[in-house]
């Protein structure tokens, strides 16, 4: 821990990386946060947001015992899922070996007995897509504030959900403006780095349950927020069309969580 974090951000290291540029290490308070173009991809307020999402997946009341992550970052997900399900086997696809190296170093990923596999998410997925099943299923796929376009069509949609078994639930991270998304990012920030944001809570006047299921299963709305980009409104109506139940989970000025089935 860095003593001088109390006082200012301070900067652990900046990795060059094919991927993604230029991947910076920021620690500010005693909490490490990793940036790729400004956004956080790990610690700090990405942190606590995948810790309360997963503590909360316990209202599934479904056995997790194989889970599949698209997208590593510091490691926020599979830290907090292996300590929620202990015995569960859990497969990391990332394609960038430099986060992959930071999240070791840095965030300890070695001693939480992951399988992180080095590929691309998009093209695993594809190539198996009805051969595994699992019970949840991350997706976390950003470079820097945006999800890969191709992670966002019906295709890439109707593979993951091929993926899934009988009771699965997908946990997908989508940014809510391609258009508006860095200008949301900027507003959102402290002046300093690092610093935690709360959540915009979703509406629960607009929760819906499903007869006879366990849904919402969050306690938050299943329904968009009424003030959606275009973009974003165009990707949930292709959620839509490829499951049969969405929640949204969590919500950011930049980003949202949404549970699929």
């Amino acid at each position: 821990m860095n003593l001088l974090s109390f006082f200012s951000p301070q900067t652990l290291g900046v990795f060059p990386s094919d991927v993604n540029k230029q991947i910076k290490l920021i620690e500010y308070f005693g909490k490490k946060t990793v940036y790729v173009d400004e956004a956080p991809q790990s610690g700090g307020e990405i942190e606590m947001m995948w810790g309360r999402v997963i503590k909360k997946t316990q209202n599934l009341k479904i056995k997790v015992e194989n889970c599949l992550i698209l997208g590593l970052g510091g490691g926020d997900a599979p830290r907090f899922i292996r300590k929620k399900y202990p015995l569960a086997k859990i497969y990391v696809i990332e394609l960038d070996p430099v986060m992959v190296k930071i999240s070791q170093k840095f965030f300890g990923m070695d001693k939480y007995k992951i399988h992180c596999i080095a590929d691309d998410a998009l093209r695993w997925v594809e190539k198996h897509k009805k051969k595994e099943k699992f019970d949840l299923i991350v997706v976390d796929l950003f470079i820097g504030k945006l999800n890969p376009p191709a992670s966002r069509s019906e295709k890439y949609l109707r593979s993951l959900k091929s993926l899934l078994s009988g009771s699965g639930v997908i946990l997908y991270n989508a940014h809510v403006d391609q258009e508006d998304a860095a200008v949301s990012f900027k507003q959102s920030l402290p002046e300093d780095p690092g610093v935690y944001h709360l959540p915009v809570a979703p509406d629960k006047r607009h929760a819906k349950k499903a007869s006879g299921s366990r849904w919402p299963l969050f306690d938050s709305a299943d329904t968009s927020m009424g003030t959606d980009s275009k973009e974003y409104q165009v990707f949930e109506k292709l959620v839509r069309k490829v499951f049969t139940k969405m929640e949204i989970v969590w919500t950011y000025p930049y980003n949202r969580i949404i549970a699929l089935r």
